[in-house]
């Protein structure tokens, strides 16, 4: 429906129409053509986004210009978007000229055979810039995506806990070995107690599911 072009006859009266008439002509698989570029431009986003924007933060943080906050979770943002937008401008180019292409009854595209096809006519047809159409817009979306991203918890769980005192360019006090030997003391019993609270878990579902009880195993 984004596809479709003013002035042209609309195709779908709304989203579940074209649901319907997509199954009715074209089956399952017309609901699910081009999920292999889609796909593949998910894998290449994603590996992108989090590889450029976690290096390129730690880099910015070890300078003195820089510090964690939202001004700089914006510089960064933008950066791994651009990385993104480089990435992901071929495969989302050939994957909106492939998907949005009329197709006959058969499955057939009127257009392009399929992503390779339509990746060879139009290096052919509009040289190396032409699979690099829609850049710039694409990067101020991917960038403005990452930037709302990383200010959400899910992203950036360092929201959710304290401002780290510690900085990469300051001194911070490491423990000794018998502090290092507490902690790790520490770090075991929790574990311990974790898991004697899942095998209590385990026998208490046992016995309401079944009636029996599980400790002679324990």
């Amino acid at each position: 429906m984004q596809a479709e072009k003013p002035g042209e006859a609309r195709r779908y009266a709304n989203t579940l129409d074209a649901f319907a008439q997509i199954a009715r002509k074209e089956g399952l698989p017309g609901l699910y053509r081009g999920v292999g570029p889609t796909t593949q431009r998910a894998m290449l986003l994603t590996a992108t986004q989090l590889a450029s924007y976690d290096h390129t933060k730690h880099l910015l943080l070890q300078t003195p210009y820089f510090e964690e906050n939202t001004l700089t979770h914006l510089v960064v943002s933008m950066i791994a978007g651009f990385f993104c937008a480089t990435t992901t401008a071929p495969v989302d180019n050939i994957k909106s000229r492939y998907m949005n292409q009329k197709f006959l009854p058969s499955g057939k595209g009127e257009l392009y055979t399929s992503t390779m096809d339509c990746f060879t006519k139009t290096l052919r047809a509009e040289g190396f810039l032409g699979i690099y159409k829609g850049w710039f817009p694409n990067w101020m979306r991917i960038g403005n995506r990452t930037f709302l991203m990383a200010c959400s918890s899910l992203f950036n769980p360092n929201l959710l806990s304290p401002p780290q005192s510690c900085r990469p360019s300051h001194h911070c006090h490491l423990p000794d070995s018998g502090e290092a030997q507490g902690f790790r003391g520490h770090e075991t019993n929790l574990r311990q107690t974790l898991f004697r609270q899942k095998k209590k878990n385990i026998i208490d579902l046992y016995w309401l599911q079944t009636g029996e009880s599980l400790d002679p195993f324990f």
